[in-house]
């Protein structure tokens, strides 16, 4: 009777063993996942590094220093930026892009200078320069290797963008005992359309064929003026970038 026993476990042990062998797993790879779609919305966040408003620091200082007093300021540093695009398949290796962009600016600055008006006054000085800088690009990409899935594409592109800067200099200016003083010239507001150019290359890694992250680097062509004791002074707005890119196909 035990031997029967045994005997049948050990048969019903090998049935089980091949029953689950011969089932696929539960957590079964998918091996296909379907042509890549012809298009897709994009995110990217990244850094921008390289504008600078160096002529209107330096005609601040300059300005100062022709009614006895002094500027100091620093420029803009690296910042932050954000975009959203869209992008056209038209061949396996070519896609029309379209990618708005977004970055904040900011140059800090403070000195002194004396009046040229009776009574002689000697006024202090803070300012911000800010800049919030929107841009359209448009342009084509070229993909170096067909996309596929789980495959890294390196391409390149480039082409037009429309430049939207909206520029504000703000100025707090006080007499020696703490008192306000009005300097309505120097505190300033200006938005304006400009135009520029832009080039990136990058890396895209397929996921599926709906999914995509990568990553940009850019570098934009664009500037701008502001006009300020009646001249206009270049603000430059060409940078370079590094962003992380995020991909949806449908």
């Amino acid at each position: 009777m035990k031997k029967t026993v045994v005997i049948s476990l050990v048969v019903l042990a090998c049935f089980i063993s091949t029953t689950v062998t011969a089932s696929p797993p539960v957590y079964k790879q998918r091996k296909y996942f379907g042509p890549i779609s012809p298009q897709n919305f994009n995110f990217s966040i990244g850094f921008i590094d390289g504008p600078n408003a160096d002529y209107v620091n330096e005609h601040l200082s300059w300005w100062a220093g022709q009614r006895g007093g002094t500027y100091v300021y620093d420029d803009f540093t690296t910042v932050a930026y954000a975009s959203a695009g869209y992008e056209k398949m038209i061949s396996p290796f070519h896609f029309l892009r379209a990618v708005l962009s977004y970055s904040y600016m900011k140059s800090e600055g403070s000195g002194d200078y004396y009046t040229q008006t009776d009574p002689i006054e000697h006024i202090n000085v803070d300012r911000i320069f800010k800049a919030h800088y929107l841009s359209l690009d448009l342009g084509l990409a070229y993909y170096m290797v067909e996309p596929e899935v789980r495959t890294l594409i390196p391409y390149f592109s480039g082409g037009f963008s429309a430049v939207f800067p909206i520029m504000k200099l703000e100025t707090d200016a006080f007499l020696d005992d703490g008192t306000s003083f009005s300097a309505p010239d120097e505190n300033i507001s200006q938005n304006s359309f400009e135009t520029g150019l832009h080039m990136e290359f990058g890396m895209k890694y397929f996921i599926t064929n709906r999914y995509a992250a990568g990553l940009e680097g850019r570098y934009q062509m664009a500037q701008s003026k502001l006009r300020i004791h009646n001249s206009n002074f270049d603000v430059d707005f060409a940078g370079l970038s590094l962003a992380l890119n995020f991909f949806y196909h449908f």
